[in-house]
């Protein structure tokens, strides 16, 4: 008899370990995919020369097109913003120094019901629009004068100095966040956020 109960003993003891165990690997493959999410979008943007900024690598190849293209703002090229919204811009430059000047558009998809979640396009001489960007929740621009302050949105916008950009976008995943009696989920987030003094302008 004692033999049949540590026989049993034993496979109860056996059962619990292969239960903890299957415990902690879908714990660790939780854990897996939501670091996974993280390291897709936290890295350097700029690299250390951006350091009080959150850095995104998910946001780093948008930056870098939005950027490229911002700091060329009338390059060879009139000086007016054919375009000035808050989530809507468009100027003139000669990204290509070939001598003629392109019309460089950056706009947000419309708000579909049901999500937030918008898409960035990119447009030269209104030709077909690129996709810069998906799952985009926040796309503002505000523009400056040379006297720091706000440019009126409008078009035909002239005497424009410095454009302030904001980027946010937002994976699909959610996270699990824990703040005091609070008990949430929580979607991962990416925010870019420059101010740009174009040269040219």
């Amino acid at each position: 008899m004692a033999v049949i109960l540590d026989i049993l003993g034993s496979f109860v003891i056996r059962a619990a370990i292969v239960v903890v165990i299957l415990n902690l690997m879908i714990n660790l493959h939780q854990e897996l995919s939501k670091n996974t999410e993280r390291i897709y979008l936290n890295t350097s943007l700029y690299g250390s020369g951006d350091t009080t900024l959150a850095k995104y690598k998910f946001l780093g190849g948008v930056s870098q097109v939005i950027a490229s293209d911002i700091k060329l703002a009338g390059f060879g090229a009139s000086k007016i913003f054919a375009t000035a919204q808050s989530n809507d811009v468009s100027f003139y430059a000669d990204t290509g120094n070939a001598g003629t000047s392109q019309t460089i558009r950056y706009y947000i998809s419309p708000t579909s019901p049901a999500t937030a979640h918008k898409i960035l396009y990119r447009t030269v001489d209104a030709g077909t629009p690129l996709e810069v960007a998906r799952d985009v929740i926040t796309f503002n621009l505000l523009y400056y004068k040379v006297d720091g302050t706000l440019a009126s949105y409008g078009i035909n916008v002239s005497g424009i100095k410095s454009i302030y950009i904001t980027l946010v976008m937002e994976s699909n995943m959610t996270e699990q966040t824990y703040q005091g009696a609070l008990n949430d989920t929580l979607a991962l987030q990416a925010k870019w956020e420059r101010l740009f003094f174009p040269e040219n302008l």
